[in-house]
């Protein structure tokens, strides 16, 4: 995971207002997920996706949200929640522009997505959805979602 050092600054950042990082998802977890994402969505995830949902399932920080394998009420917080994978995809695929994404997260600006024709991952603007970068992987993507919002 080439994200391992930024979630560790988060943590730490984190603490001082008493929050933590979600707990990751359990083995059974990731596999009803898996099951749920592929009769939901017709998509397999990434194994990126996967094993960042095992070390936190989901994150919220300044501004950005990495949904979680279902909605998932934020550590150390009453009433915050972070979005759940299939929920939000199904809420972004109201817009037909959505049907060839599976959107991971969103942040003040931009969607963090793989675009399902190529399965290249991508920054798109929220508005008007234009690439802002093609990545390699699914790590290069969270490192780069993170980086934008630290």
């Amino acid at each position: 995971m080439k994200y391992q050092h930024l979630l560790l600054k988060i943590e730490q950042d984190i603490k001082k207002t008493g929050r933590t990082l979600q707990p990751g998802c359990t083995r059974n977890q990731v596999d009803q997920f898996i099951l749920s994402v592929q009769e939901t969505l017709g998509a397999t995830i990434p194994e990126g996706y996967i094993q960042f949902l095992s070390h936190t399932n989901g994150l919220m920080y300044n501004g950005l949200m990495i949904y979680a394998s279902q909605k998932t009420q934020l550590q150390g917080k009453q009433n915050v929640y972070i979005w759940g994978f299939i929920e939000a995809n199904m809420l972004h695929r109201k817009d037909p522009f959505f049907h060839d994404f599976l959107v991971f997260g969103q942040g003040n600006m931009d969607y963090y997505v793989i675009y399902l024709p190529d399965a290249s991952y991508r920054v798109i603007d929220r508005v008007p959805g234009n690439v802002i970068d093609i990545l390699p992987s699914f790590d290069d993507l969270i490192v780069r979602a993170i980086e934008d919002h630290l």
